[in-house]
């Protein structure tokens, strides 16, 4: 259980996490189609999309009767494609901006509805199609974890085998004593705003 002292960082950690899977998702997806020849997972899933000028969003078991109905207006000579959104959090933004791209409309299919707001899915799409003013754009930026600043949120002192960071205290950061650092490179790897470095030893 997390107490009131971290839950901000843990929060920030759980965030920082989500942003590295828009990587790996993708990477897992390619490995299962090359073992079993099927494509399975990924971040979405484009149907027909190409040349399409009306792309229809949907989530879920929903996406395959929007496929059939897709099919069928092609047919009469309407250009119309689909999109399955399969990663929601973390929400592939880049990846659903390039589907999207070449498109006059965009309905959204909104199955999940949250009181006082209204649709989760089509909510989260007022971004990726109408983007950020500069204010808004410049407060996401503050929030950047990648900036290389140590927040101490103990994850490099966590996950240390050899005893070698030191907490040095509030707003002071931490200490690697090199006498006793192997080198593994985990306290680098742990670290979400990448400001630990690792140099190769001459």
């Amino acid at each position: 259980m997390v107490g009131p002292d971290a839950f901000t960082e843990v929060r920030c950690l759980a965030h920082a996490k989500q942003m590295q899977a828009l990587a790996a998702i993708p990477r897992v997806a390619g490995e299962f189609r090359q073992v079993f020849g099927r494509t399975s997972g990924g971040l979405v899933h484009p149907y027909a999309c190409e040349d399409a000028e009306t792309i229809v969003v949907a989530l879920g078991s929903v996406f395959g009767t929007v496929c059939d109905i897709v099919d069928e207006m092609r047919e009469g000579g309407v250009r119309t494609g689909a999109l399955a959104i399969t990663s929601f959090r973390p929400f592939p933004l880049d990846a659903v901006r390039e589907v999207l791209g070449g498109a006059r409309q965009v309905v959204v299919l909104e199955r999940a509805l949250a009181v006082g707001i209204g649709g989760i899915v089509s909510a989260t799409f007022d971004e990726v199609v109408e983007g950020l003013d500069e204010s808004t754009a410049l407060f996401e930026a503050r929030r950047c974890m990648s900036c290389g600043n140590c927040f101490e949120c103990d994850n490099c002192y966590s996950v240390c085998p050899d005893n070698a960071i030191t907490k040095l205290g509030p707003g002071r950061g931490f200490a690697i004593d090199l006498d006793y650092c192997k080198g593994c490179g985990l306290c680098a790897a742990e670290c979400p705003s990448g400001a630990i470095e690792m140099v190769p030893k001459e």
